[in-house]
């Protein structure tokens, strides 16, 4: 989860529909893990 949260402190220009992508991304790895 950490290595996520560098990508929002390191891309803080991010687009927000960017930001909603990635979300979803962690969304499904949570809940394969």
């Amino acid at each position: 989860m950490k290595k996520y949260e560098l990508m929002f402190i390191l891309n803080p220009e991010m687009q927000e529909d960017e930001r909603v992508s990635l979300i979803s991304e962690i969304k499904k790895e949570l809940k394969q893990a």
